[in-house]
Parts: C-alpha cells; sequence; structure tokens
C-alpha cells in the first residue's frame, strides 16, 4: 500500500514519529514488510506486515496516535488485521488513550517493542543552558576531548558500515544484549542514508574509531538510535560523551527542536538492565515521556494461545 504524498506533513503535525514516516515505510517495504495505514483527523494508524515463525501479524510501532475516539482507531486496525487474516496485532498506542481503554477493547499488556520511556531535550534553550545541565564530569571530558587526541564527526559513507557493526558486536557482547542481525544494519543504513533521514557520528582516538552512533533526523526531532563502543577505548577516554555531545550540538545548530535518547528504564525501576545506560542519558539533561506501552490485538486466539505457550516454554515473557 502506497502511503499519500502528504503522509510526513500530516503526522509531523500530529506528534508523528519517524518510525511511522514514510522513509521508514520505504525501508520496511524493502525488505518485505509492507506499510498498511488509516487516517482520520480524530486518529491514525501505520502498521506492517509481519510474519515470524508461521505467525501472520501487523506490527503498529509508536503509534496509533489518538486525538479522540480510541477504541475506533483499535477496531479500525483489528478490522484490518481480520481482513488481512493476521493472527494478532502489536500496537504502541499514544495521545488520548488509557489502560483501561486498551483493557475494556480486550488488548492484552505484552513486553514493549520499542521503549514505553524516553528522555527528550529541548533544544529550544541557548548552548550555555544545555551546558549546564551536563554533569561536571561530562563537560571536562568535552573541553579536553581534543588535548586527548579525541576527534568527532558526521558522515553519510556507507563504508562506515563495517566499524559501525564492529563497535555494535563489541557493546553488545560486553552488555549480554542481542542486536539486529547485520543484514538489517545494512539495509537499513542504505536506505534511510540514501533519503536524508540517518547519518554516522564517529568518535575517534587518534584516527582509531571508538564509538559509532547512527541517528535519525526527522521533522522537529534527531533521534539518538543506536551506539556502539570500543569497550577498551571508551573505558579509558569516555569518547561517548564528546560524541553524544556534538550530536546535540549540530542537533540545534540545525534547527532541531527536540534531541530524542530514544529509550530509558521506566520511572522507579532502579534494578531495570538498563538503569546504568539511564543514568548516563539523564546526564546530559532532558525531560522524561512516558506512554502505555505495547499490546496485542488478538484475532485468532488458539494460535495465540499456541504462540505463548511456546514462548514459555522457551522461558520467554
Amino acid at each position: 500500500m502506497q502511503l499519500p504524498s502528504n503522509w510526513n506533513q500530516q503526522i509531523q503535525s500530529r506528534g508523528g514519529h519517524v518510525l511511522q514516516s514514510s522513509e521508514w515505510a520505504s525501508f520496511q517495504s524493502s525488505i518485505g514488510r509492507q506499510p498498511h495505514y488509516e487516517i482520520t483527523d480524530n486518529w491514525y494508524w501505520l502498521a506492517f506486515d509481519r510474519q515470524v515463525s508461521g505467525l501472520h501479524y501487523l506490527l503498529a510501532v509508536e503509534n496509533p496516535i489518538i486525538d479522540q475516539n480510541p477504541l475506533d482507531a483499535l477496531e479500525s486496525i483489528a478490522i484490518k488485521a481480520r481482513d488481512m487474516h493476521c493472527d494478532f496485532v502489536r500496537v504502541e498506542p499514544k495521545g488520548n488513550v488509557t489502560k483501561s481503554e486498551m483493557e475494556e477493547f480486550g488488548a492484552i499488556k505484552v513486553a514493549d517493542v520499542e521503549p514505553s520511556t524516553t528522555l527528550v531535550l529541548d533544544l529550544t534553550k541557548s548552548v550555555d543552558e544545555l551546558r549546564s545541565a551536563l554533569g561536571k564530569s561530562h563537560r571536562n571530558r568535552i573541553n579536553t576531548g581534543p588535548k586527548r587526541g579525541i576527534s568527532v564527526k558526521k558522515s553519510t559513507e556507507l563504508d562506515n558500515i563495517k566499524d559501525f557493526l564492529r563497535l555494535m558486536h563489541d557493546t553488545a557482547s560486553h552488555s549480554k544484549i542481542k542486536n539486529h542481525p547485520d543484514w538489517y544494519f545494512e539495509k537499513m543504513a542504505q536506505s534511510l542514508i540514501s533519503q536524508g533521514v540517518a547519518s554516522y557520528y564517529i568518535a575517534t582516538v587518534e584516527d582509531t574509531p571508538a564509538s559509532i552512533s547512527m541517528i535519525y533526523d526527522w521533522g522537529d526531532t534527531r533521534y539518538y538510535a543506536y551506539t556502539g563502543n570500543d569497550q577498551v577505548l571508551n573505558r579509558q577516554y569516555d569518547v561517548g560523551v564528546s560524541n553524544l555531545w556534538q550530536m546535540i550540538l549540530d542537533a540545534k545548530e540545525d534547527g532541531k527542536k527536540y534531541f530524542d535518547f530514544w529509550g530509558i528504564a521506566p520511572e522507579g525501576s532502579e534494578n531495570h538492565p538498563w538503569a546504568g545506560l539511564t543514568a548516563y542519558k539523564k546526564s546530559f539533561g532532558g525531560e522524561v515521556v512516558s506512554s502505555l506501552g505495547t499490546y496485542d490485538i488478538v484475532v485468532n486466539k488458539a494460535k495465540y494461545r499456541l504462540y505463548n505457550t511456546y514462548k514459555k516454554l522457551r522461558g520467554r515473557k
């Protein structure tokens, strides 16, 4: 399904996210995940057709976006799923919708696809205000970075994918997390860089890449999407601090209004696996923004029960 030519303009005015953009839809289509949508004056949704392990479902990341009539929005996407013979729909509702309304519709709370809590920095503040929100140690590291051999640059060269993947593997091994497969990042870079959405920020120590981030620029927001660090060099030089600060400064200079840190631990979750990462992101300032999280709308009840039984046997939530 082709999105309207003015899709981005419509959803940006309603708080849309880069993961609902026409550029993201183009990338998803390129890897076989076709978009489906409906948009009204009261709500909109954009979902992608997914088939994994014998399951057929629609995935609506960071949406539907609801101004009014949440049950109508949920019913719309459920009807689409039934028409496509999907087993369920996975949604992340935003806006004027409550937990009780999700439960009233029969939606089931599941583990988040995208983080339900993020941190957003207001870039309309002056540089001095942004700098004053930094921890003292951060300011020292940033100020002394060039003397310590650290340099930062922005790049849209696709050849950077090799070093990016190497550092992403290093970080995943250290943090015991699972990344997307390499092919996914390669396709993402090819599609989103060519469309002017994605770019790399590369921090080096004496010309050796030590921290590489992939960021998205869309609408009035810069998104801090993925970062891979050399565990030895980053621990020794804290290059990630200089890299992230430069991303923030450049976003402000480019006229962006917001810097989205893309995911932190929920408030009050001191023992969360992301506690350390959350403290790091908060040390740059910003306001916490939370949403309801991820829900499943079941279409094929028998198959969905089998799916949940399989997950439990595999020790997954």
